[in-house]
């Protein structure tokens, strides 16, 4: 499956809307893999070897359970000798994880430009003094990243990282001076474009999805092929 292939969803509450494939699974892949050398070579080098992996529920689900997967495989390590090879995976699989799930959500009350945000930590002692790689979807207007690393900064971890799928680093809603520590796909999707697929949903839809594509739902015709 290549990318650029037209997709066609079936949202509730809004009815069909066309879009484009951007990403395919192969793609996102490979780069999760690229995320968790460079996360595990940066703690190596910190001889950090206890993770807590903070994940905002729920687009960023799937894109943490590879990550967590990732860390355990060597990647593309072929032309290392065997020993090293056998050296690097026994390091790896010695790394101990942690995973705690956070729940943002926005109410929007009488006044919709100051939301009411709820901030829901699983097992607080996991964080305090812990190595914490905090793990998003997408970064648009910033707000979600934002505060989760406010937060999580008051239960004063040791370290605290932020590891993001999709930074829409050009979207002009962008509320927040926000520059994550770890990007796997940076200034995707367009300025226009709503992401859908590997755990980001429009109204429930595509969620399921293991690629990535982008839609307009404010113009669901927008990607129809003529």
């Amino acid at each position: 499956m290549s990318p650029n292939r037209p997709i066609e969803l079936h949202v509730p509450g809004i009815g069909r809307v066309y879009g484009q494939q951007i990403l395919t699974r192969k793609m996102i892949e490979n780069e999760v893999q690229r995320l968790a050398d460079n996360i595990l070579e940066f703690l190596k080098d910190d001889k950090i070897r206890d993770i807590t992996v903070v994940s905002i529920m729920t687009g960023s689900l799937v894109f943490t359970a590879d990550l967590l997967r990732a860390f355990a495989r060597t990647g593309d390590q072929t032309k290392l000798p065997q020993p090293m090879k056998s050296a690097l995976q026994r390091e790896r699989e010695a790394i101990s994880t942690r995973l705690e799930l956070v729940s943002i959500r926005s109410a929007n009350g009488k006044d919709r430009q100051t939301p009411t945000v709820n901030f829901r930590l699983l097992r607080k002692s996991s964080v305090h003094d812990k190595c914490v790689l905090l793990v998003d979807d997408i970064v648009d207007t910033g707000r979600t990243l934002h505060i989760a690393q406010r937060r999580l900064r008051r239960l004063q971890p040791k370290l605290l990282k932020t590891v993001v799928l999709l930074d829409k680093q050009h979207d002009e809603e962008r509320e927040y001076e926000i520059k994550p520590d770890y990007v796997a796909f940076p200034n995707l999707p367009g300025p226009n474009d709503y992401a859908v697929g590997y755990g980001l949903d429009l109204n429930g839809a595509g969620r399921h999805f293991d690629w990535i594509g982008i839609c307009d739902p404010k113009k669901p015709n927008r990607f129809k092929k003529r």
